[in-house]
C-alpha cells in the first residue's frame, strides 16, 4: 500500500492554515466491513451474507453516547491529523486518492486511541473529549500504528511499541 501521507498531502494541502502541517495519516473503512467483505467472499451466497452480516453488526455495537462521533463520516475515508485538526477526506472510488474534505474538528477534541490488532485488518477506536467513540476497520498496510504513534507525539505522549 501506497505511502497515506504522502497521497494526503499530495493532493490534500490546500485545507492547510499557513501554520499547519500533517503529521500522520491513514484509510479507514466502516467497523466490521473488511470481515463482511471475507465472509461474503469465502462462504458466498445467503449463508455468507448472514455471517458477514452479523459479524458486521457485533463490530458495530458500542455503549458511546452520541456527540461528536456522529457528524464523523461512516465510509471509506482518509484521516489526516496537522498540528491543529484532525481530518476527514473522502476517499476516491476510482483513483483510491483522497478527495475534498468532509470533516474536520480541533485536535484537542480527539482525546485517545486504541487499536486492535486482526489478521486482516486491525479494529481502530478514536474516543473524543465530550465521551463519544467511533470505531474504524483499517486494514493492514494503512499504516496504522505510524498513525497512533503520531496521534501520540502530537499530544505529548510516548508512542506505542510496534
Amino acid at each position: 500500500m501506497p505511502n497515506i501521507l504522502k497521497k494526503v498531502t499530495k493532493h490534500c494541502s490546500d485545507v492547510l492554515a499557513a501554520d499547519e502541517t500533517f503529521h500522520t495519516a491513514t484509510f479507514v473503512q466502516p467497523a466490521g466491513s473488511v470481515g463482511k467483505q471475507v465472509a461474503l467472499g469465502a462462504i458466498g451466497g445467503i449463508a455468507g451474507a448472514l455471517v458477514a452480516n452479523k459479524m458486521a453488526a457485533k463490530r458495530q455495537e458500542t455503549d458511546a453516547p452520541l456527540g461528536v462521533a456522529e457528524d464523523l463520516p461512516t465510509d471509506r475515508s482518509h484521516v489526516a491529523l496537522t498540528n491543529r485538526r484532525v481530518l476527514f477526506f473522502k476517499h476516491g472510488s476510482m483513483s483510491g486518492n483522497p478527495k475534498e474534505l468532509c470533516a474536520e474538528l480541533p485536535l484537542d477534541t480527539l482525546v485517545d486511541m486504541t487499536m486492535e490488532k486482526g489478521k486482516l485488518s486491525h479494529f481502530m477506536t478514536m474516543k473524543f473529549a465530550d465521551g463519544s467513540a467511533t470505531s474504524y476497520d483499517v486494514v493492514r498496510g494503512a499504516q496504522a500504528d505510524d498513525f497512533i504513534d503520531g496521534f501520540n507525539l502530537l499530544k505529548g505522549r510516548a508512542a506505542s511499541a510496534n
